[in-house]
């Protein structure tokens, strides 16, 4: 197991997804992710650091997702795939941090639904400013999101 970097437990049963992602966990794979269907298992597996996907419709994109923006949180999939929610936590070294988000460029089929500063939801505006740390809320079609994820992994 010191060559794995991933496991994930995808069977259709949640208590065998439940005990070899706790498992894997337990033995040092450093990312696991559960597929789960029972929101009950959420709280005791990302309390272990488990990534859990509850969502049976969209799981081979959620865990793509995943795996190509480990930063990035995929928060809900909007009419099977029209649209996604997705949230990102802004690194401090990125070109984005103290611009308003009109000097950002975010494809305009995409747009800023929120930021979360801390513990305060901040109501995107034109010249709301972004600051480091801050969890970028984005909404829109999946391709106009990738371009506006990668715009804020741009490095200064």
């Amino acid at each position: 197991m010191k060559n794995t970097d991933v496991s994930i437990a995808a069977s259709n049963n949640d208590g065998r997804n439940e005990i070899v992602a706790l498992q894997a966990k337990r033995i040092g794979i450093p990312q696991v992710i559960a597929i789960i269907h029972d929101s009950d298992y959420i709280s005791l597996l990302e309390e272990k650091g488990i990534v859990t996907i509850c969502a049976p419709w969209s799981t081979a994109a959620m865990v793509e997702n995943f795996l190509d923006w480990p930063g990035v949180a995929q928060l809900v999939e909007i009419g099977r795939g029209v649209a996604i929610l997705v949230g990102v936590t802004v690194n401090e070294k990125v070109i984005v941090v103290v611009k308003s988000i009109r000097e950002i460029d975010i494809p305009k089929e995409g747009v800023v639904a929120a930021v979360i500063r801390g513990s305060d939801f901040v109501v995107p505006r034109s010249d709301t400013l972004i600051e480091a740390k801050d969890q970028v809320i984005f909404v829109g079609p999946s391709a106009a999101i990738k371009k506006a994820q990668e715009t804020f992994a741009v490095k200064r």
